[in-house]
């Protein structure tokens, strides 16, 4: 998959998470389905043992978080989109909700 300006990265970890949130509400099979899906036209962030170190010296107070920053950082990341930008107020990249981030494609 060739990677350009608009491309998205999801963490490897996130979609463990959201596998484990939705398949206790709908079909595991559907939920399976969706993470095809959407892993179609976002690329899962390479990232390695130096990228949990990174995670452990960030200064956030929910190691999910820093997880999720440290995936950003290994993948170049320009932005986080988050619902939860207050947890990210430590972090060196920035963060918009996915609502700020569709009204600046929509503009």
């Amino acid at each position: 998959m060739r990677v350009n300006k608009s491309s998205g990265f999801i963490a490897w970890h996130s979609i463990a998470n959201f596998f484990y949130l939705t398949s206790k509400g709908i079909n595991k099979e559907r939920s399976k389905k969706f993470i095809g899906e959407l892993c179609g036209f976002l690329i899962i962030a390479n990232v390695a043992n130096k990228d949990l170190f990174t995670a452990l010296e960030l200064k956030f107070n929910d190691f999910e978080d820093a997880m999720q920053c440290a995936s950003a950082i290994a993948c170049n990341a320009d932005i986080i989109v988050t619902r939860n930008i207050k947890d990210y107020k430590n972090s060196p990249i920035p963060c918009s909700t996915p609502e700020q981030i569709l009204l600046k494609i929509i503009n």
